[in-house]
C-alpha cells in the first residue's frame, strides 16, 4: 500500500531539518573557501608581518652589528620577509632579502607610484631611493605605522612600515614586505573539492535523516496505532514508549488512562447489571401484586390494601432509586450548586431523630444522638441533611433486626466530627476500601433490610469532596461499624 507523504510528520521534519541543515553547512563553507579566502589570507600575512615587525623592534632596541643581521637573516628565510631598516636621515642601515627572492626590487620598482604626490617639508634627502621615500612616509604618518598594498608583474606585494628605536634611543624606520601569493589555482581546486563535499554530505544527511525519521517516529507509530485500538474498546494491550523520555512518558499515561478506562468499563457494566436488577425487582413486584388485585375478589378490601400498600412502597422504591441516580449524576457533574451558610447542625439531627424513631421503633431498632443544644457549623445545610439521611439509612439496611444507631460528635480544634456508629456484624477488611463506589453492596444474611440502591455511600462521597472535608468509616466484624464526617465549625449563630 503507498503511503501519502505527509509534510507535517515527525519523520518528514527531520529529513527537512537535516538537509537544510547539510545545506547551511555547505554555503558557509563555500563561503569560507571561495569568497572569503583572500580576504582572510591577507588578514592573516598581515598579521604575521605586523607580528614579525615587532619582533624585530625588539631586537632592533637589544642588538646591533653581525648579531642583528644574523637574527634579521633568520627571520627574513623564515618567513619569507624583506626587511629593510633606515634612520631617520634615510640612510640604509639593513637591507635584507629572504634567499631566492628579489622583493627590494619589486618593491623599488613599484615605489615612485605610491609616493609621488608626497612631498613632505624638510625631508628632501629621503628621495634618494624609493625605498627612503616610504620612510618619509611612515615618519609623517600619525601613528608611526603604514601598511599599503600594490600589484607588480603578476604580483601582489604587501608593505607595511614603522618607527622604531635602537639601544641609544634614537628614531629609525623599519619597512617589513611580502608577497601575497595567488590563490586562484588553489580556489579552483577548493571549488573541485566543494562539489564532492556536497555530494557525500547530502547523501550522508539523506541517509541519516531518514534513519533518524524511522527510529524516532516508530515509538509514536506503534503508541498511535494502539490508541485506535484502545479507542475500538480493546482495553488489553500496553503501550511502550521505546526508550525515548517523552515518549516513555506518554506511553506511561497512556497506560493509566487505559487502566482507568478498565475500571470505567467494569463500573458501567456492574452498573447496568445493577441498575437493571433495582429496576426489574421493584417492578416485577407491582405486576405481581397488580395481578393479585385484579384476580381476588373485590369485596376483599383488606387484602386489597395490603397489595396496594406493598405496590405504594415498591414505587416509593423506584422513586429512591431514580433519585439517588439523579443526585449523583448532579454531584459528579457538578450541577448542583455549593452553598455553604452558618446553621445549628443540633436542629437538623434533631429532625432527623423525629423522622427515623417511628420507622425504628416498628422494624425492632433504636436511634439515639448524644448533640448538645447548638453547634454550629459552616457548610451546606441541604447537602450535610442528606449526607446523614444516607448513613443512617445505610445502618438501618445493612446492621439487621435489634440494631442501635447512634449519632455522635466530637469537637476538634477547627471542624467538628459527625460519627453515624451501629452495632451490626461490621465490615470486612476488604470491603472497606470498596463501599464508596456506586452500586457496591456488602454481602450479608440480613436481606430483609437490604433495601437500598447502593448510591448512597457514593453520594456521601461526592458531598465530602464537594465540601473538600475529610470522611472514612472503621468497622471491626461482629461489633458495628461507625462512618464519621467533618464540618468547618462556625461562631455562634
Amino acid at each position: 500500500m503507498k503511503h501519502k507523504l505527509d509534510s507535517r510528520s515527525i519523520g518528514f521534519r527531520i529529513w527537512t531539518y537535516m538537509m537544510l541543515f547539510s545545506l547551511a553547512v555547505l554555503i558557509s563553507l563555500w563561503m569560507m573557501q571561495t569568497v572569503f579566502i583572500s580576504v582572510f589570507y591577507q588578514e592573516m600575512k598581515t598579521d604575521n608581518i605586523k607580528s614579525a615587525s615587532s619582533d624585530i623592534a625588539i631586537l632592533f632596541r637589544k642588538l646591533q652589528g653581525q648579531a642583528l643581521q644574523e637574527r634579521l637573516t633568520d627571520l627574513s628565510n623564515e618567513k619569507d620577509l624583506f626587511i629593510y631598516i633606515t634612520d631617520d636621515q634615510g640612510e640604509n642601515i639593513y637591507v635584507v632579502n629572504p634567499v631566492g627572492r628579489d622583493y627590494r626590487s619589486s618593491v623599488e620598482n613599484v615605489m615612485p607610484r605610491l609616493h609621488e604626490n608626497f612631498n613632505p617639508q624638510g625631508k628632501e634627502n629621503f628621495f634618494t631611493n624609493p625605498l627612503s621615500a616610504f620612510s618619509a612616509q611612515v615618519l609623517d604618518s600619525p601613528d608611526g605605522e603604514l601598511e599599503q598594498t600594490f600589484d607588480i608583474m603578476g604580483m601582489r606585494m604587501l608593505l607595511f612600515g614603522k618607527t622604531i628605536t635602537d639601544p641609544r634611543g634614537e628614531e629609525a624606520v623599519l619597512i617589513v614586505s611580502s608577497s601575497l601569493q595567488p590563490l586562484m589555482e588553489t580556489m579552483r581546486i577548493l571549488r573541485r573539492q566543494f562539489l564532492f563535499i556536497s555530494f557525500v554530505v547530502f547523501a550522508l544527511a539523506f541517509g541519516v535523516s531518514v534513519l533518524m525519521a524511522i527510529h524516532f517516529s516508530r515509538p509514536l507509530t506503534k503508541i498511535t496505532r494502539k490508541a485506535h485500538a484502545l479507542a475500538d474498546g480493546k482495553y488489553d494491550i500496553t503501550f511502550d514508549g521505546g526508550g525515548y523520555s517523552e515518549a516513555t512518558q506518554l506511553a506511561d499515561t497512556l497506560n493509566y488512562a487505559t487502566n482507568a478506562l478498565q475500571q470505567v468499563e467494569s463500573v458501567r457494566r456492574e452498573l447496568i447489571a445493577n441498575v437493571s436488577h433495582d429496576l426489574r425487582t421493584p417492578l416485577t413486584m407491582i405486576r405481581l401484586y397488580a395481578e393479585m388485585i385484579r384476580d381476588f375478589p373485590r369485596d376483599d378490601e383488606k387484602k386489597r390494601n395490603q397489595n396496594v400498600s406493598v405496590i405504594i412502597e415498591e414505587c416509593d422504591r423506584l422513586t429512591s432509586l431514580v433519585q439517588n441516580l439523579l443526585d449523583l449524576s448532579l454531584l459528579q457533574s457538578g450541577v448542583i450548586p455549593y452553598n455553604p451558610s452558618e446553621f445549628d447542625l443540633s436542629e437538623t439531627v434533631l429532625r432527623l431523630m423525629r423522622h427515623y424513631e417511628p420507622m425504628a421503633k416498628d422494624r425492632g431498632q433504636r436511634i439515639t444522638s448524644d448533640f448538645p443544644e447548638r453547634v454550629p457549623v459552616n457548610a451546606d445545610e441541604t447537602l450535610v441533611e442528606q449526607v446523614l439521611c444516607n448513613l443512617i439509612n445505610n445502618a438501618f439496611s445493612y446492621a439487621g433486626e435489634n440494631t442501635h444507631v447512634h449519632i455522635s460528635h466530637h469537637d476538634q480544634e477547627e471542624t467538628v466530627r459527625i460519627s453515624v456508629s451501629d452495632d451490626g456484624k461490621g465490615i470486612a477488611e476488604d470491603e472497606l476500601e470498596l463501599i464508596w463506589d456506586r452500586y457496591h453492596k456488602i454481602p450479608g444474611d440480613n436481606e430483609a433490610f437490604i433495601t437500598g440502591s447502593g448510591l448512597g455511600l457514593s453520594i456521601v462521597k461526592s458531598v465530602m469532596d464537594m465540601h473538600r472535608m475529610k470522611f472514612g468509616v472503621s468497622s471491626i466484624q461482629g461489633q458495628g461499624s461507625t462512618f464519621w464526617f467533618e464540618l468547618e465549625k462556625s461562631e455562634e449563630i
